[in-house]
């Protein structure tokens, strides 16, 4: 690993742990260090079930597992498996990054704050273009307008009501899954 890269890597917030073979911790990171010692094996933090579904992954997965501290706490982390092996057959490495299920529900609470903002953000302007496109339409002064004119204008109104027909749906879906989840 470069100089640059794991110096990267081990001012990460997140704790971070490169691990072969699935089992075998070969690195990890201060924040890794800070939270779960230094294990050699991967097991010996993980619990189980999780353990499993590690050897079983396809992909980029993340899975909430308990994850053995320090303190000899049980915490729930969500695990993030990347598999980092070069081409070469012997090769198997993976970046198993964890993350606080409190973050990420955080994270969560957060994305849900931003997209409430932007469907409501986005409303006023599109309902003014269309408003305004509208009223261009619809006044003497669109008979002064010519065909091609209109024709832009007409387009600029039937985009914006698709689009707010977009936002709508978008606030609708966010609030769907909100009531869901109980918000």
């Amino acid at each position: 690993m470069s100089d640059f890269l794991q110096s990267s890597l081990d001012a990460a917030r997140d704790p971070l742990l490169l691990v072969s073979g699935k089992d075998k911790v070969v690195w990890s990171n201060c924040a890794a260090q800070t939270l779960l010692g230094t294990p050699q094996e991967l097991a010996a933090v993980i619990d189980p079930a999780s353990m499993n579904q590690l050897r079983e992954m396809k992909g980029i997965q993340s899975f909430p597992a308990k994850v053995n501290t320090v303190n000899g706490t049980a915490s729930p982390q969500m695990l993030v498996p990347l598999d980092v092996s070069s081409p070469d057959p012997d090769s198997d490495l993976l970046l198993v990054a964890l993350f606080s299920q409190t973050s990420e529900l955080e994270r969560s609470t957060e994305k849900d704050r931003f997209l409430s903002t932007l469907v409501h953000d986005l409303k006023n302007p599109l309902g003014a273009i269309f408003g305004y496109a509208d009223v261009l339409l619809d006044t003497n002064s669109a008979g002064e307008m010519n065909r091609q004119q209109r024709s832009v204008i007409a387009k600029m109104r039937r985009t914006a009501a698709r689009t707010i027909d977009l936002v709508r749906n978008l606030q609708h879906l966010h609030q769907m899954q909100a009531r869901a989840i109980g918000m």
